[in-house]
């Protein structure tokens, strides 16, 4: 479908075009549904990261698993968090400078309550695969992921 569009050349060219344009696309769809309820992607992020933590963790943990911010935009996006109650934040009482957050019982429903709208959107996009060929690109789509990670060194 791609080749309808843009002249690729080979297989990995073709896979990584295919690869960018669909990112695109559900990265678009995605920002539309998280201004539907009134947050961004980068807060929905950090609360789908902290509602699958059970305890508290500091922000260099939140900044590490969401590959999205510099410390002093994680703190920006964690404040406006705060302030619609949906984590707690508090200074760690071992290091004064390090702050631990947790996401909030408000926190963990809404991230259900969008949770439900992505499984409901999204379910037709994966629909006519099989179950093993969603195990397998499950595991390409892991392999790429972990090769991009060292490429950017955020191992």
């Amino acid at each position: 479908m791609l080749d309808d569009y843009v002249k690729l050349q080979g297989l990995d060219e073709k896979l990584l075009g295919s690869g960018i344009v669909a990112f695109a696309l559900v990265t678009r769809n995605f920002e539309k549904t998280m201004m539907r309820f009134g947050t961004s992607c980068g807060e929905f992020a950090i609360l789908w990261c902290l509602s699958n933590v059970k305890e508290e963790i500091n922000l260099s943990q939140v900044k590490r698993n969401t590959f999205l911010y510099s410390g002093a935009n994680i703190t920006k996006v964690t404040e406006k968090l705060v302030q619609k109650g949906f984590i707690n934040r508090r200074e760690n009482p071992v290091s004064r400078r390090e702050k631990l957050v947790r996401i909030t019982p408000a926190g963990n429903k809404f991230v259900s309550k969008v949770m439900t709208e992505i499984r409901k959107m999204y379910g037709s996009i994966l629909k006519s695969l099989t179950k093993n060929s969603k195990e397998k690109c499950l595991k390409d789509l892991n392999i790429i992921l972990e090769n991009m990670i060292e490429m950017a060194g955020m191992e």
